[in-house]
């Protein structure tokens, strides 16, 4: 099934590709481009239109699923395009830049009523796709209202950046596609579901719930009755101090073929945290080298840092990366999983 959907993917593109060199070859006999200075002029036009466009559809697909998001009762947290995000914390707002926006954005939000969590999502995620139509339309619209070579060239040739685009977001059938989460929603996949009950989960986590006090409200698995397992399963775990279930979690998860590599990340800190926990020093020996140098500032990387550093008798360096995590739970605009990191991290010292 995945090699078909990846062959499937490689065919539009391939598809989208000589499109794109057909228009450009149009435009070159409708524009009577003549010499190589001709062409390679279009041919910049058509590059810096790819560019463009892309970031523009970046732009115009997050902010569809902001506002459509925010109109229907979420709280926005972070928002993220071309290149920069912005995002909330317990402190106020921060911007920075990450290259990974510029290839695909995101919106991170929260429901004010997290009842509402299946409405808003789905809200969202057509908010995406009026984002992505409204570029279409305005390459259109600006190509047929002026018209010209520059323009042509210029905006008409990012069509094909767009289309690129809707490609990935809505052919591709992977889980985590907004295509596939608006066809879940549909027809009951689990997909949908699972996002559905996540988000429900941080907006009750964001009014301040930890994971132990959501309890039912988050293994109920409302929305259809299904819900793949992930992370806030282990944490709700860990939380109660059950850590031999909170292994068998890791493990389910670990076994997903669609995680990003955040979760991958993420999961390898865990992984460190309970050989932390069990005392496992075979398993510490051959996790340590990849979990020390692939480190970042996160709370759960920080706390299995932390933990292994009490682990090796290396007290001095325990008490920095206390303060340092500590520091960070202050920042995390879901206080509730603050809540649950500190029991998480008392239980340890248990």
């Amino acid at each position: 099934m995945k090699s078909k959907r990846r062959w499937l993917i490689v065919t539009l593109t391939a598809l989208d590709v000589i499109v794109l060199v057909l228009a450009y070859l149009h435009g070159a006999q409708a524009y009577s481009l003549q010499g190589a200075k001709d062409y390679l002029s279009a041919a910049g036009l058509t590059v810096a239109a790819l560019i463009l466009w892309y970031l523009a559809h970046n732009l115009f697909h997050e902010l569809g699923h902001l506002v459509f998001a925010a109109a229907t009762g979420g709280k926005i947290l972070s928002f993220a395009a071309c290149g920069f995000v912005i995002e909330s914390t317990a402190k106020g707002r921060k911007i920075s830049f990450d290259l990974r926006s510029g290839y695909a954005g995101w919106v991170g939000f929260v429901c004010e009523n997290p009842n509402d969590a299946g409405k808003i999502l789905f809200a969202s995620l057509l908010g995406g796709f009026v984002g992505t139509a409204f570029t279409l339309i305005v390459i259109l619209l600006v190509n047929l209202l002026i018209g010209g070579l520059f323009v042509y060239y210029l905006v008409f040739m990012g069509v094909f950046a767009v289309a690129y685009m809707f490609i990935v977001n809505y052919l591709d059938n992977g889980s985590s596609t907004d295509g596939r989460m608006l066809v879940s929603s549909v027809n009951g996949y689990e997909d949908f579901a699972s996002a559905a009950i996540r988000l429900e989960t941080e907006s009750w986590l964001y009014l301040g719930k930890s994971l132990g006090e959501i309890g039912e409200n988050y293994s109920a698995m409302k929305f259809g009755g299904k819900k793949r397992a992930d992370l806030y399963d282990y944490y709700e775990l860990l939380e109660r101090g059950d850590t031999d279930n909170a292994v068998l979690v890791l493990d389910e998860i670990s076994s997903e073929s669609c995680l990003s590599d955040e979760e991958t990340a993420t999961v390898e800190c865990e992984r460190v945290f309970i050989a932390c926990v069990k005392r496992d020093e075979k398993a510490l020996e051959a996790l340590k080298d990849g979990f020390l140098d692939g480190l970042d500032n996160s709370v759960g990387a920080l706390r299995a840092h932390l933990a292994y550093r009490l682990y090796l008798g290396d007290g001095e360096w325990a008490e920095r990366l206390k303060a340092s995590y500590f520091k960070e739970l202050e920042l995390l605009p879901l206080k509730g999983f603050a809540a649950t990191e500190r029991k998480i991290y008392e239980n340890y010292l248990k």
